[in-house]
């Protein structure tokens, strides 16, 4: 998954038309690249990783990489975890130092992972969330330790359920804790920003358009279909 960005000293100080640098997605969200005329740019992405990794798995399967894309909704889908844990430990007002320190327990070990969000949820909802059935964790287990090959359809219905459990809590999440998600963002871009400001004095926030997305609207009357988002985005490769 690549992302385009142009320099912003030629966009906006010299007026120049810059012609946009393709990017690989890198795992600190930071990107760092020169221009043609010698300005160094510094961006870094402000989406959250659940988001970039679900929508890396988008890109997969419009590609025909389906194990990568079962792999990066697997991914998804843990990472998502990571969040919910961090926003309600925030949301509890949970130092951020005893948090990091506490997660460097959970952070090798997905069971852990899994089981702290299942209390946590069950902690701030009063009733365990409806995880994924047992075939669909055996079917994701077949391709991420078996190497299974799936189908085009299995990989779809995959990752509408994965996706149809993301949006349900995250849009609950947003509902209740629209401050604490905000103060979640903002503490993730500060610390991207003072990394990005050591290579250049105007370091550059960018935000990408994903199929989950913190910065969307959910209504619970409008699902929303992997299957179009797919087919939107293979229209709008075959239209460039």
């Amino acid at each position: 998954m690549k992302i385009k960005a142009a320099c912003m000293k030629c966009t906006f100080e010299d007026g120049r038309e810059s012609e946009p640098t393709s990017l690989q997605i890198t795992d600190n969200n930071l990107y760092i690249f020169e221009c043609p005329y010698g300005h160094k740019n510094a961006l870094y992405q402000q989406e959250q990783k659940f988001e970039l990794l679900f929508e890396s798995s988008v890109y997969a399967i419009r590609d025909g990489y389906l194990r990568e894309a079962v792999s990066s909704i697997a991914a998804s889908l843990e990472r998502f975890y990571e969040f919910f844990i961090k926003l309600i430990s925030i949301k509890n007002e949970i130092d951020e130092t005893v948090l990091n320190k506490t997660w460097n327990l959970l952070s090798k070990q997905s069971e852990r992972q899994l089981g702290a969000f299942i209390f946590l949820y069950c902690l701030e909802f009063g009733k365990p969330p409806t995880l994924l059935s047992s075939n669909q964790i055996e079917f994701r287990n077949n391709i991420i330790h078996k190497g299974y090959f799936p189908t085009y359809e299995k990989t779809v219905e995959f990752g509408q359920k994965v996706l149809d459990f993301i949006v349900e809590i995250l849009s609950i999440l947003k509902s209740k804790y629209p401050k604490h998600i905000s103060n979640l963002i903002t503490q993730h871009n500060i610390k991207l920003h003072f990394e990005a400001i050591k290579i250049t004095d105007q370091p550059i926030g960018l935000s990408s358009s994903t199929i989950i997305g913190l910065n969307r609207d959910y209504d619970n009357n409008k699902p929303i279909i992997l299957e179009e988002y797919l087919n939107y985005k293979k229209n709008k490769l075959n239209s460039i």
